[in-house]
């Protein structure tokens, strides 16, 4: 399985150093493991996408940037979404670009999403043939997918987040979680966001960041998702 990984941030060095960039945090937490899977990695910030006949799949990754914005290379990566014929995930800013991508809508959510949050499934899919009865994945978002598109399933939710998860059959599934998230990166976060998150709010998922999380079994259904050897 022929993977690009769309990196949709610029992290500061500091934090490279430590954990990578988001593509590595992806390859690296979720399929370095996976001698069936090669990785290839682009820059969405420079406007560099990948050439869909050259690669089995395509993952957006997380960023700070909002995915309603005007800034040129967002509204490139949404246009690329519509067009191209790739199957992608999305992870948090991707789950929000796939849903403008097919029409649906994202907005700010009430308040911040941070820490370790339990999810459920809505709707069961031929890819979700193993899962856990409680399930849980680190979050870190202030805006959320408000209306589906109308050509998606709603897959999954979660208490703070009704639209946790879609699927548009044959094109994309999506997550607003961070399956890649590890607990270092999640406490360096919450430490650097914590007058935007709330004091509260950041104190509650530092206590919470070492609860396990439902990592493989998403990585099980991304891979059964797109028909790849586990």
């Amino acid at each position: 399985m022929k993977i690009a990984i769309i990196d949709c941030d610029r992290l500061d060095k500091n934090i490279v150093n430590l954990f990578g960039n988001y593509g590595d945090m992806i390859y690296g937490n979720l399929f370095k493991d996976n001698p069936n899977v090669k990785v290839c990695f682009f820059n969405a910030i420079e406007q560099k996408l990948p050439n869909e006949n050259n690669f089995d799949v395509a993952i957006i990754s997380g960023s700070k940037s909002d995915s309603f914005s005007k800034i040129p290379w967002i509204i490139t990566l949404r246009d690329w979404c519509k067009q191209t014929s790739l199957p992608i995930v999305g992870i948090c800013f991707g789950h929000q670009i796939l849903a403008l991508a097919h029409e649906g809508q994202v907005s700010r959510a009430p308040m911040w999403g941070a820490g370790h949050k339990r999810f459920s499934v809505v709707e069961e899919r031929p890819w979700m043939d193993v899962y856990e009865q409680k399930l849980s994945m680190m979050v870190m978002h202030q805006d959320q997918v408000t209306e589906l598109p109308s050509n998606a399933i709603h897959t999954l939710e979660a208490h703070h987040c009704k639209i946790f998860g879609f699927e548009v059959p044959d094109r994309c599934i999506t997550f607003q979680g961070h399956p890649e998230y590890e607990a270092g990166y999640m406490r360096l976060i919450l430490e650097r966001r914590r007058k935007q998150i709330g004091e509260k709010l950041s104190d509650q998922a530092i206590r919470n960041i070492l609860l396990p999380t439902s990592k493989k079994t998403i990585v099980t259904w991304i891979c059964k998702f797109l028909k790849a050897d586990l």
